[in-house]
């Protein structure tokens, strides 16, 4: 009777699944959680400290870079919410910062209020990114009618170096990434069953998402051109439905909307170094092919046009695309094409025609990931049940899958025992400076370097070190505030952390001392000397 109804459903059961799925469930959850208090702050994680703790970057500079010496201990309590800053100073911080809608902040700003450390930012980002594996097996159930086909994709978003590294970091993308399943999810039950209740669901995630990133319109316009396409060009009840449910969303977002349009200057400045980016078109190229590895694959390997790697998962996202459109209807692949398409041509084509890195950074297109690693589930969940797919193609897909399976393993261990994981060069070099401040006994660490270097070195440094920081752009300043030889009364060893060239004139020129060059970085970037007498 069960071989009866199996041939009837075109379907073969695949009990290794059964095992295999849960196994690395479970593994994602560790790998999403492990060692989060060792890893290496980043520069955004830090800046965003700074905000929720309720500081502006101004007020952060007069305060704490005047010279002063200062212990590590009351450097970082700029670093999270106390007593001296409410929750208004909060939002009006973060507001300094328009293009980074405040919700995930303010999340945070309450998680780090509650437990009283950074870290616990951290945390809150990996348990937000356990909701998507609930919201991507909905979305499965909407779009294929398959739970099969949300299991596999629920597996491999566990392990994928991408989404792990997503969920370590403090920073709003896990957020993103819920919200686009959920609202996606959301959309095509809305349209299933075209009730008020279903669109008012909707309606909320539009909100949420406009409030967690302002790429997340994208993602609204793709949800509008699958409506359009899929319902008429008519004004039909599902297209009104949508529009009103949009009007929404737009609406709950006017007060940040107002925030950005009373800020344009300070967004157009904070954004420059996204926009004002030039590279050469095989350059770029390459990057994209590499960008779409890092779903499944990510071993800390450099863009190249000679990694293999980056084919292969081309060649598969390419055959799953088009299984996709041969097999399914057009309300199913034209949702994958439309989430991966709109933010890919958005980001893409900007880059190519105006100049910028949006399309090279790999958090910005989060829809284009989801999308295709929706059609690679869709694609294994067909080939290894399908009744028709003879033997030898079932065991082939089956090689495949192991192959990503097993690649996204490896990449998720690998990153579990590196402290910094394709982070910024600053805080990957801070492994090196800290120690060496850390081995001698009250020590006094001067820079006048930007506070976004000096925050990830603090995390890294014991508590017996001090601070005496500058602005670099108060030169005369700091010659009158120096006083080196007070400070080898006071403390046992002095060194220059990423002295400005301001800064080392006036040693070379005022004190007799010698400036040994400790740590030397890339491109001749000199990041820590040490002061002898």
């Amino acid at each position: 009777m069960l071989n009866s109804r199996l041939m009837q459903r075109g379907t073969l059961p695949v009990d290794w699944l059964k095992f295999i799925i849960p196994l690395l469930l479970i593994l994602g959850i560790f790998f999403r959680f492990v060692d989060l208090d060792q890893n290496l702050y980043s520069i955004d994680e830090v800046r965003s400290f700074l905000r929720l703790s309720g500081y502006t970057a101004r007020e952060f500079v007069e305060q704490v870079l005047d010279g002063d010496v200062i212990t590590v201990e009351e450097f970082q309590t700029y670093q999270r919410p106390n007593l001296e800053k409410n929750l208004l100073d909060a939002i009006n911080a973060l507001a300094g910062n328009p293009e980074h809608p405040p919700l995930y902040y303010l999340m945070a700003r309450f998680c780090v209020q509650w437990f009283g450390a950074p870290v616990a930012a951290r945390y809150l980002t990996a348990f937000i990114s356990l909701l998507a594996f609930p919201c991507l097996y909905w979305l499965c159930l909407e779009l294929f009618q398959s739970s099969l086909t949300g299991w596999i994709a629920i597996a491999l978003i566990a392990i994928s170096p991408l989404h792990v590294l997503l969920a370590q970091k403090a920073r709003q993308y896990s957020l993103l990434e819920v919200i686009i399943l959920l609202s996606s999810a959301s959309l095509l039950y809305a349209l299933q069953l075209a009730t008020r209740r279903s669109w008012i669901i909707y309606a909320v995630t539009l909100v949420l998402g406009f409030y967690t990133h302002l790429f997340f319109g994208l993602v609204v316009i793709s949800h509008g051109i699958y409506v359009v396409v899929t319902r008429g060009l008519q004004f039909s009840k599902a297209l009104v439905n949508y529009l009103l449910a949009f009007l929404v969303g737009l609406v709950a977002f006017v007060p940040w909307l107002w925030v950005i349009i009373t800020r344009l200057d300070q967004l157009n400045q904070k954004t420059t170094w996204v926009r004002n980016y030039r590279t050469s078109l095989p350059n770029i190229v390459k990057i994209w092919l590499h960008n779409l590895s890092i779903a499944f694959f990510d071993f800390n390997l450099p863009a190249s046009f000679k990694n293999p790697i980056p084919y292969f998962v081309l060649i598969l996202i390419a055959y799953s695309i088009y299984f996709l459109y041969r097999q399914k209807s057009k309300q199913v692949w034209l949702f994958i094409l439309t989430l991966i398409g709109v933010t890919a041509l958005a980001h893409g084509l900007s880059d190519i025609i105006f100049g910028g890195r949006r399309s090279l950074l790999s958090r910005y297109l989060i829809p284009c990931y989801l999308g295709i690693q929706l059609a690679v589930s869709y694609l294994f969940a067909t080939q290894l049940t399908t009744f028709s797919v003879n033997l030898w193609r079932q065991r082939l897909w089956k090689l495949v899958l192991a192959i990503l399976l097993s690649g996204g393993i490896v990449s998720c261990v690998l990153i579990s025992q590196a402290p910094g994981w394709n982070d910024d060069q600053a805080s990957l070099t801070n492994l090196e400076v800290a120690p060496i401040i850390n081995k001698t006994n009250h020590p006094l660490v001067i820079s006048d370097a930007h506070y976004i270097y000096i925050f990830p070195l603090s995390y890294l440094l014991d508590s017996k070190v001090n601070l005496q920081l500058f602005t670099y752009k108060k030169p005369n300043y700091i010659e009158s505030k120096l006083n080196v030889l007070g400070s080898f009364d006071r403390f046992k060893e002095v060194f220059i952390y990423l002295p400005s060239k301001n800064l080392l004139g006036i040693f070379e020129k005022n004190y007799n001392f010698k400036l040994e060059l400790i740590v030397k970085g890339s491109k001749g970037k000199k990041w820590l000397y040490k002061l002898v007498k």
